[in-house]
């Protein structure tokens, strides 16, 4: 579903979680298959916040960083292999949505 919803062929998907008083690190993803799905057609990469807001749950995108964002917010990444990192210092597991697809424009 949400594939249609950004027109996008899926190629990863995953739930990222941050456990209370842990951090992700600044870094970006390697994918594997990279160079064989920029052939295809590019990539694309959108973030779903998926909990309300909650105190402590911060996700940073390069030089913005995401704090009690409403819940279903999407944000479409400007690189698809933009630096980011998590953080939560707050008392609630943190999960988001990444969604990385070729478009289907």
């Amino acid at each position: 579903k949400f594939a249609d919803l950004v027109n996008a062929k899926p190629r990863r998907v995953f739930i990222s979680e941050v456990m209370p008083g842990q951090n992700v690190p600044y870094h970006w993803d390697v994918e594997d298959k990279e160079q064989e799905w920029l052939d295809d057609g590019g990539l694309v990469r959108w973030v779903c916040i998926i909990d309300k807001p909650q105190f402590g749950h911060v996700f940073i995108l390069e030089d913005v960083c995401f704090y009690n964002e409403k819940q279903h917010n999407i944000f479409k990444w400007d690189n698809y292999r933009s630096h980011h990192a998590g953080t939560n210092c707050g008392t609630t597991p943190y999960y988001l949505f990444h969604f990385l697809g070729t478009p289907n424009d």
